[in-house]
């Protein structure tokens, strides 16, 4: 259900659904919730520390090889989850459609929480910026702004599967909650956000330019993958 307004109660858990590159981060930090960030993203190998007061959740440098097994990622999940129940206070958890798990889904149906859809209109913005922010590996627009040239290959279905596809486990959040979803581009001028205000506006897309871009989208035309 979209939605103009936003009422999100100060003294219930919120988790945040959504593909990357939406805004959810940005999001997330406007809201007075102790935030815990991307607590189940397993690309980050462990929590470096939690403290209660004042509130802190971070987490060490990330690391896209972890190679972890399906047990060692369970594990690490369970550990987390652990972790969040010593939070007393309201918590907000971001979770990206493209790492949920049933274990996952289970844990926010028992929150019982306040849910919500961080979603983004210019479905063309946000590819451009995920495959930008994969290819530094850097995901804060702290990354130069020089011309760059993506690989072109299958990875290319893998970054569009990563901001359209909704696995099964997560239907059963949005089926049995009131999800609530906004949109990334109306958000910039809400008095919520005025929290941050931190330049969202100012994304990648706007900085660099991907040489061969019609490249990558005449590969998309031939594999039948839309940026509408």
């Amino acid at each position: 259900m979209f939605v103009s307004s936003i009422d999100i109660p100060d003294d219930k858990n919120v988790v945040i659904l959504s593909h990357p590159r939406s805004g959810s981060s940005w999001f997330q930090s406007c809201l007075p919730h102790y935030n815990c960030f991307e607590a189940f993203n397993t690309k980050f190998m462990d929590i470096k520390q939690l403290s209660i007061n004042p509130p802190k959740f971070s987490f060490p440098v990330r690391s896209e090889s972890n190679n972890l097994s399906s047990e060692e990622t369970t594990n690490l999940i369970i550990k987390r989850m652990k972790m969040l129940e010593l939070i007393k206070s309201p918590i907000s958890v971001k979770v990206h459609y493209s790492y949920m798990e049933n274990i996952i889904a289970d844990w926010i149906i028992k929150q019982n929480p306040t849910v919500i859809d961080i979603a983004r209109k210019d479905k063309i913005s946000t590819f451009k910026s995920l495959c930008i922010s994969l290819y530094y590996k850097k995901f804060y627009n702290n990354h130069p702004t020089d011309p760059i040239k993506i690989t072109v290959d299958d990875n290319i279905k893998k970054i569009h599967s990563s901001i359209y596809s909704i696995p099964e486990s997560a239907k059963r959040i949005l089926d049995k909650f009131d999800t609530k979803t906004f949109y990334y581009e109306d958000l910039m001028t809400h008095e919520l956000t005025s929290r941050n205000p931190r330049p969202i506006i100012q994304q990648n897309t706007k900085e660099i330019i991907i040489e061969n871009w019609e490249e990558i989208l005449n590969y998309l035309d031939r594999n039948k993958l839309s940026l509408c």
